[in-house]
């Protein structure tokens, strides 16, 4: 499958799921109440913990390793399952416990719950890292998608007949059950208990940095949502969640999209340093060219877009919303130059650089947590520029190229994007109807960012043009 392609099918996979998920929650968002939305974000801290632990570690491991055999991915294999239940039964063993910290009687049933999927989700991993090598995003396209529709179709069902915060519980579940069946069924491989402590250590040696390093940056992405929900209401937690949930589909799925396919192709070419940095430039173009246009015209938009789609009683979460769109928009940047440090296997520079960023971040959020949820949501847009100078800084350092070089590339993108937030801003604000201020303000962004990169000639978007113009064909890097 060539690269487009890969790209491609990695953007269906990611955005047609995500876009059903995020459909389903807009209908959830206003058949269930906010405190609902934010037990389960509490839940979700400790599921992402337990999930990293499991996948990032040994999945992307497998993937670096170029002569991988059998006995990596069995080992692998039956490593993820060990830990799984190992993680759950942590879990099980504490659940009452945070069930008397929050002062939440029924939370310790929810975990216990909510937890299966850990196990259920430790099956397709060396699947799932199989289909990614093969550059195969087209089967997991299908599995996740025909996921999220089963599972969306049935909670919305449960949500009518009023099953409160079950609903969002079975809904996660019964995505694990049927991905994990249709990503292992699309792999064609199926594990035997041949595992080597030797294929083990070689994965620690690599997954291991990588699994801390991922673990630090989960923590520090769940750890605002479980220090919101001891020192604010479920309400307020919700609104937060909610309103993170919401730009996390643009900006973390495009993220997601680019890494996932550029990451194996940047490990075959990893001694190549010249052509790793072509095909890294090319794609930090191209993620600013959409990213920041989206990023800003979503801030620009959050009022009428919460009040027409989930209605009045969410918008104390708009302000929450528009200040997060501004902390997540160099995040799918920050994703792709920390790519750059795995390829080369230096997942020991990228764990010291974790324990800097998050120690930074942690001293951020303890400043700001005191004053309120706007607060430390500006407190994360610092971080995000703070993070963004090391993971530049330290790429620079192992690649050879100029950091403020690479940052000023990127400044005609978020030039044009406030240029064009600006002008939206200023034309709905004579509008007075919702509905209207929304599809105006898309539209008239849209062909405001387009005219200004046509104008200039952006270079990403005349690599948007050559895309547009040689889709499913083969990019030559």
């Amino acid at each position: 499958m060539s690269v487009l392609s890969s790209i491609i099918w990695s953007g269906l996979e990611r955005f047609s799921t995500q876009g059903v998920q995020f459909i389903v929650g807009l209908i959830l968002a206003r058949l269930l109440l906010p405190s609902d939305f934010g037990l389960i974000a509490i839940l979700n801290f400790f599921f992402a913990i337990s999930q990293t632990v499991i996948e990032s570690g040994f999945s992307n491991a497998l993937i670096q390793k170029q002569n991988r055999t059998d006995i990596d991915l069995n080992t692998a294999f039956f490593l993820n399952i060990s830990i799984a239940f190992f993680l759950y039964l942590i879990l099980w063993g504490i659940a009452p416990c945070l069930s008397a910290f929050y002062e939440m009687p029924n939370l310790d049933i929810y975990m216990r719950v909510y937890g299966i999927s850990i196990i259920i989700n430790s099956l397709p991993i060396v699947s799932k890292a199989l289909l990614t090598i093969k550059l195969d995003f087209r089967s997991q396209l299908k599995a996740s998608l025909l996921a999220a529709l089963i599972s969306g179709g049935i909670s919305i069902f449960l949500a009518y007949q009023d099953w409160g915060i079950w609903v969002l519980i079975i809904q996660f579940i019964l995505f694990s059950v049927v991905n994990a069946v249709l990503l292992c069924s699309s792999s064609k491989w199926f594990p035997k208990f041949d595992v080597s402590v030797a294929s083990m250590k070689h994965l620690y040696l690599f997954g291991g940095n990588y699994l801390i390093a991922s673990l630090l940056h989960t923590i520090y992405l769940n750890l605002h949502s479980l220090v919101i929900g001891k020192m604010y209401s479920p309400m307020n937690l919700g609104y937060y969640s909610r309103a993170e949930q919401l730009v996390n589909f643009p900006s973390a799925n495009l993220g997601s999209v680019f890494s996932r396919v550029i990451y194996p192709i940047l490990c075959s070419k990893q001694d190549d340093r010249n052509t790793v940095l072509e095909i890294y430039s090319r794609s930090l173009r191209i993620i600013s060219f959409i990213v920041f246009p989206l990023m800003i015209g979503f801030a620009i938009l959050a009022e009428p877009f919460i009040s027409l789609f989930l209605t009045d009683r969410w918008l104390p979460s708009a302000i929450l919303l528009q200040l997060l769109c501004l902390a997540m928009m160099f995040d799918p940047i920050n994703s792709l130059n920390i790519q750059l440090l795995y390829i080369k296997g230096r997942t020991d520079l990228a764990l010291k650089m974790e324990v800097v960023k998050k120690f930074v971040a942690i001293i951020i959020l303890l400043f700001s947590l005191p004053f309120g949820l706007e607060a430390i949501c500006i407190g994360r847009i610092f971080y995000s520029l703070i993070a963004l100078y090391l993971n530049s800084y330290f790429n620079s350092k192992i690649y050879q190229f100029k950091i403020l070089g690479e940052i000023l590339k990127l400044s005609p993108y978020l030039i044009a994007s406030i240029c064009m937030g600006g002008i939206v801003y200023i034309c709905i604000q004579f509008l007075h109807y919702i509905a209207l201020k929304l599809c105006v303000g898309v539209a008239l962004g849209v062909f405001v960012y387009w005219s200004i990169s046509k104008i200039f000639s952006f270079k990403a978007y005349n690599d948007a043009i050559q895309i547009l113009n040689r889709t499913f064909t083969r990019i030559d890097f």
